[in-house]
């Protein structure tokens, strides 16, 4: 209640920007609908910005069209919404011993470039979606030991911790 209030008292004085840390936290499932429904509002509306702080990824996805992303205090990354989806889109991971070997086999063998290194074991490779047996079998066929080939689509809180590792 005292957040909305908070914000209540806010808007009357007719701001062009607003700043919320954590403003969900203490409220229920009804209420945290209700801000949600505000910010919105407040947004289309009155064309008010609204800066909100949080650690829960999952409520600022329903809520905002631009993210930021800090560690120490330090904006290591900025993105609209279109392309964080784009960031977090279904892929295929591949795990193995050789992650140099299995991304020249992907760029001569499968013709593409459309894929990401995540760390020493993991390729997320964002083509052949529909055929990722044929990721398989080419990288088998060229001798790369696979530890693992699936399909998946990343979450916030995974991505969240890929940007904050490569920042390391």
């Amino acid at each position: 209640m005292k957040q909305r209030l908070g914000i209540a008292f806010a808007i009357l004085d007719n701001p062009d920007f607003i700043i919320l840390d954590e403003p969900i936290n203490g409220l229920d499932p009804i209420g945290i609908s209700e801000l949600r429904d505000t910010f919105k509002k407040l947004n289309e509306e009155k064309n008010i910005t609204i800066l909100i702080s949080s650690h829960i990824l999952s409520e600022l996805y329903l809520v905002a069209n631009r993210f930021g992303i800090i560690e120490k205090g330090k904006l290591i990354k900025e993105m609209t919404k279109e392309e964080l989806d784009t960031e977090c889109s279904k892929c295929v991971v591949i795990k193995t011993k050789d992650i140099k070997q299995a991304s020249v086999i992907l760029e001569q063998e499968l013709k593409t470039t459309n894929y990401k290194i995540i760390d020493d074991t993991e390729i997320r490779l964002y083509d052949y979606l529909e055929n990722s047996s044929k990721v398989n079998k080419t990288l088998i066929k060229n001798d790369i030991e696979i530890i693992s080939l699936y399909e998946t689509g990343i979450t916030l809180e995974e991505y969240f911790k890929t940007v904050i590792k490569e920042e390391k």
